[in-house]
C-alpha cells in the first residue's frame, strides 16, 4: 500500500501539468487514496470491498501512466473517460462510506442491496477504464494488460446496475435471486450495454422471483457467432462474426440492443439489419414482444390457396427457410419504401399485396392503391359476414359431407375470395399449470382483435370443457372453430390478432361456478394468412404451432407478455392451422 501511495503522490504532482485534464485526473486521484485508506480500515469479509480493494491500486497505476504520458492534453475523449472513472469512483467511496456508518446494523436485504449498488458502482469503473484504454492515447502495453485484468476481476462489469435492483428491490426473494446471478457477470469483461440493462430491469419489474433466473439466462448469455460456409469457396462477409457485425452497426450510430436484434434477423446483410432499424423496427418489436417470447415451431409446408400452383415470390427463392425469410425479406422491402418516404402502412399493404417485387409496390401506392384498399375493406367485412359458419360445422370430427369443406392440412384447394370461406383453428394438445384451483375442464375462448387491440367482435368464440384429461397438467381439446370473417376480409385487415384465452369454471361458495381466465396466448393473423397476387387467392401456413402461453391478465395489444413458468409444465398451447370452405 505504501508504494501506491508513492504513486498518487507522485501522479498528483504531475497532473498539474495536465490542462483541462487536470482537475479530473487530480479528482480521480484523491478519490483512489480515501477509498483504498477506507477499505483498509473497514477489514470487513464482504466481498465487494475485497474486490473494490484489490484493484484500486490497478486503478492507481494506470492513472499514473497517463500522468506520464506526453500528448494526451487536447484529447476530448480522455477527458469524457476521466470523467466517467472519477464520477463511478466517487459512488464508490460513498457507498464505502454508507457501509463503515450504517452496514453492521442493517438487515440482511440491506447488505445484499448495498452489494448491488457497489456492483453497479466497481462497473461503472471499468467501463470506464475501457474508454481510457480506447481513447488513443499512448499507454503502455503492461498498463493495456492492467486494465484487461482489471476489467475481468472487478465485481460486476454491469452498467446500470442500480436499475436491476430497483427493479427487483421491492421482492425479497427476487432479490435473492438475483444477487446469486450477480456472480456470473463476473467472467464478462464486456459487461452488458446499458440498453441491455434496461430491457432487463424492465422485465424484472414485473416477473415473478422463480423466473428471475430464466430471465437472467436469456438477457445474459453471450451469442454464438454464425458459422455459415462461404459462396464458392471464398471469403464473404457471412464469415465475419455476429460480434463483429454487431460492432459494425455500432459504428454507424446505432445502440447496441437495436444491432443485436438487428443481426439476429438479418444475419450478415448489414445494409438489411441498418434499414430495419431506420424504419422503425426495434419499436416494432418492442410493441409486439421480445424477439425469443413467442416462438412458433412449424411442422409442414405452406397450402397455396387457389387455382393452380401459384406460390409468393418470396416463397419461391431457392434454399428458402420458409417463413422467418419471408418475413425478413418483408421487413427489408418496407424498409426501402420507408426509406423512399412512403408512409408505414402504405409500405406494408404494398408488400402483403406484391413481396418483394419494390417497382410494383411503389406504382401502386403512387396510382392511389392504399386509398382504394381502404374504401373497399368496411364492404370486405361486410361480405365476410354474409354467411357464418357455425362451431357445429367445425368439430374436430366433421367431414367433407358436402363435398366443400376443406382443410389446408389435406392440401386441398378453395377459392380464398368466396365470403363462404373461414380461417379454421384446430386446438390439440394443452399444458397449462393448473395453479391452485386446481383446473379440471379447460377450454378455450377466441376473439379476433384489429391492428390496435379492439375487439372486432365482442361476442368470442368457445370450445367444448376438454374431452381428456392425459396427466398433471395437461389435456386434450380436439375441437376445431372457424372464425366469423372471410380471409379477404381478414387478410385486408394489418395487425390482426386472433387471442386465445384458456378458460376454466371456478366454482364459488355461495354463487355456484364462475368462469375465470387462467392463461392466454396469440396468433398474429399475417403469420398465417397472406394474399397472392391476385388478390383472390390467398395462402395458409398450415401444420402444428407450439404457442407459449402467458400469465393473466391478457393484454389485446400485446405489450406486457410475461412467459408462464416452463420448469415444471410446458405451459403450452398445440393448434393447427386451415379452411373451412362451408358456403
Amino acid at each position: 500500500m505504501e508504494a501506491v501511495r508513492q504513486i498518487l503522490d507522485r501522479v498528483l504532482s504531475l497532473s498539474q501539468s495536465l490542462g483541462g485534464l487536470a482537475a479530473p485526473l487530480s479528482g480521480c486521484l484523491h478519490i483512489v487514496k480515501g477509498a483504498l485508506d477506507l477499505c483498509l480500515s473497514l477489514r470487513e469479509q464482504n466481498k465487494g470491498i475485497k474486490a473494490l480493494a484489490a484493484n484500486l491500486p490497478g486503478v492507481a497505476r494506470v492513472l499514473g501512466d497517463l500522468a506520464c504520458t506526453d500528448g494526451i492534453h487536447e484529447s476530448d475523449s480522455l477527458a469524457e473517460a476521466l470523467k466517467t472513472l472519477e464520477e463511478a469512483l466517487n459512488s464508490c467511496y460513498k457507498l464505502l462510506q454508507e457501509w463503515e456508518r450504517t452496514g453492521k446494523v442493517k438487515k440482511a436485504v440491506f447488505v445484499k442491496s448495498w452489494e448491488l449498488q457497489l456492483a453497479g458502482a466497481t462497473g461503472q469503473v471499468s467501463f470506464a477504464l475501457e474508454l481510457i484504454s480506447a481513447s488513443g492515447v499512448g499507454l503502455a502495453q503492461e498498463t493495456r494488460a492492467e486494465v484487461m485484468r482489471m476489467r475481468k476481476d472487478l465485481l460486476c462489469v454491469v452498467s446500470g446496475m442500480e436499475q436491476l435492483l430497483s427493479a427487483a428491490c421491492h421482492n425479497s426473494q427476487q432479490l435473492d435471486v438475483l444477487v446469486g446471478q450477480v456472480a456470473r457477470l463476473q467472467a464478462r469483461s464486456g459487461g452488458m450495454s446499458e440498453e441491455q440493462v434496461a430491457a432487463l430491469a424492465a422485465e424484472l419489474r414485473f416477473t415473478l422471483p422463480n423466473d428471475v433466473e430464466r430471465i437472467m439466462e436469456r438477457h445474459l448469455t453471450k451469442r454464438s457467432p454464425v458459422a455459415r460456409p462461404p459462396a464458392n469457396g471464398a471469403a464473404s462477409r457471412e464469415d465475419i462474426s455476429e460480434d463483429e457485425r454487431v460492432a459494425q452497426l455500432q459504428n454507424m450510430g446505432f445502440s447496441r440492443l437495436d444491432a443485436e436484434d438487428a443481426v439476429e434477423l438479418h444475419g450478415g446483410n448489414l445494409d438489411a439489419a441498418a434499414d430495419w432499424i431506420l424504419s422503425g423496427g426495434p419499436q416494432r418489436l418492442a410493441q409486439g414482444g421480445a424477439l425469443h417470447t413467442h416462438a412458433t415451431a412449424w411442422v409442414g409446408d405452406a397450402a397455396v390457396l387457389g387455382a393452380g400452383p401459384q406460390t409468393h415470390p418470396a416463397l419461391a427463392q431457392p434454399g428458402n427457410r420458409g417463413w422467418q425469410d419471408h418475413g425478413s425479406i418483408r421487413d427489408d422491402t418496407v424498409a426501402k419504401l420507408r426509406n423512399m418516404g412512403f408512409p408505414l402502412l402504405d409500405a406494408e399493404r404494398a408488400v402483403e399485396r406484391f413481396g418483394a417485387d419494390l417497382d410494383t409496390a411503389v406504382g401502386w401506392i403512387l396510382s392511389g392503391g392504399p386509398q382504394e384498399a381502404q374504401g373497399g375493406e368496411s364492404g370486405a367485412q361486410a361480405a365476410g359476414r354474409e354467411q357464418q359458419p357455425s362451431d357445429a360445422e367445425v368439430t374436430h370430427d366433421s367431414g367433407d359431407s358436402d363435398g366443400e369443406s376443406v382443410v389446408s392440412v389435406e392440401g386441398a384447394l378453395v377459392a380464398g375470395g368466396e365470403t363462404g370461406t373461414w380461417l379454421r383453428l384446430e386446438f390439440g394438445a394443452l399444458s397449462c399449470d393448473p395453479g391452485s384451483d386446481q383446473m379440471e375442464q379447460p377450454y378455450m375462448r377466441i376473439f379476433l382483435l384489429n391492428g390496435e387491440g379492439g375487439y372486432i367482435s365482442r361476442t368470442p368464440k368457445r370450445t367444448p370443457a376438454a374431452a381428456e384429461r392425459v396427466d398433471d397438467g395437461e389435456w386434450r381439446l380436439d375441437h376445431a372453430v372457424a372464425l366469423n370473417i372471410s380471409l379477404r376480409s381478414l387478410s385486408g385487415m394489418p395487425g390482426a390478432v386472433v387471442l386465445l384465452e384458456v378458460m376454466h369454471l371456478k366454482q364459488r361458495r355461495s354463487k355456484g361456478q364462475k368462469e375465470s381466465l387462467r392463461a392466454w396466448t396469440f396468433v398474429r393473423v399475417q403469420d398465417v394468412l397472406r394474399a397472392l397476387l391476385s388478390g383472390e387467392e390467398y395462402e395458409v401456413q398450415h401444420g402444428t404451432m407450439d404457442l407459449a402461453l402467458y400469465r393473466k391478465p391478457s393484454d389485446p395489444k400485446l405489450q406486457r407478455l410475461h412467459r408462464m413458468s416452463t420448469k415444471k409444465y410446458a405451459n403450452k398451447l398445440t393448434l393447427c392451422v386451415g379452411v373451412d370452405g362451408s358456403s
